[in-house]
């Protein structure tokens, strides 16, 4: 393992790219409970109006999008090779090395 920039252990790319396909899953679960009217924890909007009702019905879980540059290019094209509801990918000049799927 190498160095991160603030001297901390780097993660391999394979360690880290499963990392960034499990936050992406998280993420993703986070929005379908938002979709279905369910408040995620410790979050509010500036506005006042109820979190839980933000985005209900209004995601269309079955059919995502996803993208990134780099790092988070290889990340979508990763995350929509294991993930069927993943529709469509834009990768910007993915780092091909940074996820490798097992």
């Amino acid at each position: 393992m190498g160095r991160g920039a603030r001297g901390g252990a780097k993660p391999s790319a394979a360690v880290g790219g499963r990392y960034r396909l499990d936050e992406v899953r998280t993420a993703l679960a986070l929005l379908g409970g938002m979709a279905a009217g369910a408040p995620p924890p410790g979050l509010s909007l500036g506005s006042g109006a109820p979190v839980a009702g933000f985005l209900a019905g209004r995601l269309d879980l079955a059919s995502i999008a996803i993208g990134g540059h780099s790092y988070g290019g290889a990340t979508a094209v990763a995350m929509a090779a294991t993930d069927a509801r993943i529709k469509a990918v834009i990768a910007l000049d993915p780092w091909w090395c940074a996820v490798a799927l097992s």
